[in-house]
This record gives C-alpha cells, structure tokens and sequence, in this order.
C-alpha cells in the first residue's frame, strides 16, 4: 500500500472549525482511506504538545482517523 506524509497544516485544513477549511481536500482525503495508508510522525506531536486541550484531543482525533491509530 502506498504511504503519504502529511504536514500538520493538511490536517488543519480538513479541520471544519478552522479557518481555512478545505472542504474539497477533506473530501478527497475522505475517499483516500483505506486506499493510501497515512502516516505521521514525532514532528506531529511535536506541534501538539504545546497545544490546550480540547484542541489537542480534537487534532489527536482527526489524525487518528486517518492514520488507523
């Protein structure tokens, strides 16, 4: 299965609350699961970890949607 690296801005755009909402990219990365495997990495969380919650649960979540866990 072919991998994808996505920055930490591509899932802000899918993000609905966020300002710069994309929705046309969400639906594609929607149509992408279980086709490409999604990947992330240290830097991810990295981004995160100075973030509050509920933001950080929310960004974990919508990540975890595509990267299976």
């Amino acid at each position: 299965m072919l991998r994808i690296y996505l920055d930490s801005n591509v899932y802000r755009y899918i993000k609905p609350k966020h300002p710069s909402y994309n929705k046309d990219l969400h639906s594609l990365m929607d149509a992408l699961v279980g086709e490409l495997l999604f990947i992330y990495s240290g830097a991810h969380l990295d981004d995160l970890k100075t973030s509050v919650d509920p933001f950080r649960t929310e960004d974990l979540k919508l990540m975890e949607k595509y990267v299976n866990t």
